[in-house]
């Protein structure tokens, strides 16, 4: 059921513009919520969670957007690991101060893509798909919710030839009597 309904608001998403509100949050606490909304669904299809987050990530931005982008790059890389049984998921979030960005690494390592299919992740209509619709509409919406951030999103090769999704979102600095902790 969650799994359709992320679906569902990745397509309202694309469907249409939403006005972005924008509050303090803490980055690694809706991360923790919305891989705890999928943990039944890595569970069923054996995939482990390797997660790890670098305090503090606080930003401001839309919680329901922000959520989305997540799923939705989660979404993206459970729909490629469902026939890989034992697989694991890797995830780390990072502030960079330096750079004033806060950044989301989501990744996997036992499905292998051939060089030619990095140029049509973005591309909507790429018919053979790894991960199949779902993927395509997870991906987009992480897209379009991070653009509407003003971040990117980036797809790579991991070093073993498997997928690696980079969303970076700005920092919007808070002050410090702000910073959600």
């Amino acid at each position: 059921m969650a799994r359709a309904s992320r679906l569902l608001q990745g397509l309202r998403l694309l469907s249409g513009d939403r006005p972005l509100v924008r509050r303090p949050l803490d980055f690694g606490a809706l991360l923790s919520d919305v891989l705890s909304e999928s943990e039944d669904e890595r569970a069923f299809l054996t995939i482990g969670l390797d997660c790890s987050v670098e305090e503090p990530c606080s930003i401001r931005a839309d919680r329901e957007l922000l959520a989305m982008a997540v799923a939705g790059a989660l979404e993206t890389v459970v729909s490629l690991l469902r026939k890989s049984r034992g697989a694991t998921l890797r995830v780390r979030l990072c502030g960079n101060s330096r750079l004033r960005a806060t950044t989301l690494f989501v990744s996997e390592d036992s499905v292998r893509m051939p060089t030619s299919s990095w140029s049509l992740w973005f591309y909507p209509n790429w018919e053979n798909r790894p991960g199949g619709e779902a993927a395509a509409v997870g991906l987009l919406a992480a897209r379009r919710a991070t653009e509407l951030h003003g971040g990117r999103l980036e797809v790579a090769p991991t070093e073993s030839g498997g997928v690696r999704l980079v969303l970076s979102f700005p920092e919007n600095q808070l002050p410090p009597a702000q910073r959600v902790v």
